[in-house]
């Protein structure tokens, strides 16, 4: 295993909300474009499923840097921060 990527529901939500989960990608194997196309799986899964939010949190610590640069890249927006969580989301046109 090199990478993986999960999606979950939160029960609390709107239906049309699911969450990025369980990302990461093996070190050594980093800057190959594996967690690009992780997330890319992600987002055509999420919009399959007919849903209009990808949300997703992480910190605001440095070793997460590079990831919320993928994540903006991929067209995420900060939504909310609580002290170090950065809560992004990516909305799909109808």
């Amino acid at each position: 295993v090199v990478g993986l990527v999960g999606l979950y529901e939160e029960s609390t939500d709107h239906e049309d909300s699911i969450w990025l989960g369980w990302y990461c990608v093996e070190e050594k194997y980093r800057g190959l474009a594996i967690g690009k196309a992780l997330i890319d799986f992600a987002i055509q899964t999420a919009k399959k499923r007919k849903k209009r939010f990808l949300k997703l949190y992480t910190t605001s610590h440095d070793e997460y840097a590079i990831a919320r640069i993928l994540y903006e890249r991929l067209g995420f927006s900060l939504v909310e921060q609580k002290g170090k969580t950065l809560f992004y989301q990516l909305t799909f046109q109808e």
